[in-house]
């Protein structure tokens, strides 16, 4: 082996085909053209690098000792142990970066790394170009309408028949707080239920009682007033699970409950859900994860970075639009249910189609000139994106 093969080569490993190319780390990425807009396995960002196939290129070896290597800047395969001059054109050599310091490790489950020294990397003549968002001649745009997220929802139903006898949420639109009183009901089957449990003297027939209890919709901390006073009570009390605003309200002091009946409605607005129109033939280019701008007409200068958390089955058979979900932050709670909202999703990442392999139905590409091997997830192609 020839002096710079030897430098080359810092690790003997079976030939392969090195193919200097790119991931990128933006999801669901699509292609376009000249580029492709791809999404990868893994969220490390990379330089796109396009060259020719290199073949026999070998991975590069951990120095032994650890000496600095030493250059020509214009004949870059001389290599020297120490500091002098080119003998080829008598310039000063400089120190030579052979990058070991920021070498990914290798271990047992992990891709093979591979390392190309900087003077193969110069012989072949790599260009080097970034990945970068691409539009493709075209934005999505498109308007929501704010609904209220229905996973903070909470229904109040009850579970056995009865009289309201006190209620501390008397409208819609009542703050409450997570253990707050909401209202009391007398049940006579809650006080039969109540009775049996303090009657009963085995742990087995307590255990069982309070399972009843449960069963009817009796909650913990109704049920610890019980054990701690140590007799049925009559009106029993309900409280709130999570801090919201009271949605719906079906009930009035001395309103009597029947099983099942749909008392009060607990909205948390912490967040809410932006429902969006998009057109069929620009669904193809939205996915889960995939991010949009949005902004409120009737909150100037508020812009909200959101992605997509669901997108609709369906389309609708007279507008041939389906609808994707967008997952907002309203902790100060600003952005109302019903309120209209301008949205633009973006687009993945581009990369040059040249700077892919493709292995069988699958596709993949190299980061830079250090990197495992990335899987590819490929979109749509463009033939006049220039870059």
């Amino acid at each position: 082996m020839c002096t710079s093969c030897r430098h080359a080569v810092k690790r003997h490993v079976a030939p392969l085909l090195l193919i200097p190319a790119l991931t990128v780390s933006q999801p669901m990425a699509r292609v376009v053209g000249d580029a492709i807009i791809t999404s990868v396995m893994d969220d490390e960002k990379a330089t796109v690098v396009q060259s020719p196939l290199v073949p026999g290129a070998y991975a590069a070896e951990d120095s032994q000792d650890g000496a600095q290597k030493w250059t020509c800047p214009m004949h870059p395969h001389y290599i020297a142990d120490a500091f002098g001059t080119c003998p080829i054109c008598g310039m000063d050599l400089v120190k030579l970066d052979t990058g070991d310091s920021d070498l990914e490790a290798t271990t047992a489950t992990s891709r093979e790394v591979i390392t190309v020294a900087p003077e193969v990397v110069q012989s072949m003549g790599v260009r080097l170009s970034e990945a970068e968002q691409s539009q493709f001649g075209r934005t999505v745009r498109s308007y929501g309408i704010v609904t209220e997220n229905e996973r903070l929802q909470t229904d109040i139903t009850s579970r056995v028949e009865g009289w309201v006898t006190e209620l501390k949420t008397t409208a819609v639109g009542d703050e409450v707080s997570a253990g707050g009183l909401l209202f009391k009901l007398y049940a006579p089957q809650l006080v039969v239920s109540q009775n049996d449990y303090l009657r009963s003297g085995s742990a087995d027939l307590r255990r069982r009682g309070i399972n009843q209890l449960r069963a009817l919709g009796v909650q913990e901390a109704a049920i610890d007033r019980m054990r701690e006073g140590k007799e049925p009570m009559q009106d029993v009390p309900f409280f709130a699970d999570r801090n919201g605003v009271v949605a719906e309200l079906n009930i009035r002091e001395g309103t009597y409950v029947k099983r099942g009946m749909l008392l009060a409605r607990i909205q948390d607005y912490a967040s809410v859900w932006l429902i969006v129109g998009v057109p069929e033939k620009d669904l193809g280019f939205i996915d889960q994860n995939t991010r949009a701008t949005v902004t409120f007409p009737s909150l100037p200068g508020r812009e909200v970075r959101a992605k997509v958390d669901f997108v609709y089955p369906t389309i609708d058979e007279k507008t041939r639009t389906g609808r994707v979900r967008l997952v907002i932050d309203n902790q100060d709670g600003r952005i109302r249910p019903g309120s209209y909202a301008d949205v633009v999703f973006e687009v993945g990442t581009a990369i040059r189609i040249s700077a892919r392999s493709r292995t069988g139905s699958s596709s993949s590409s190299w980061r830079r000139f250090r990197a495992s091997q990335r899987s590819l997830w490929l979109g749509a192609s463009l033939r006049s994106i220039r870059f």
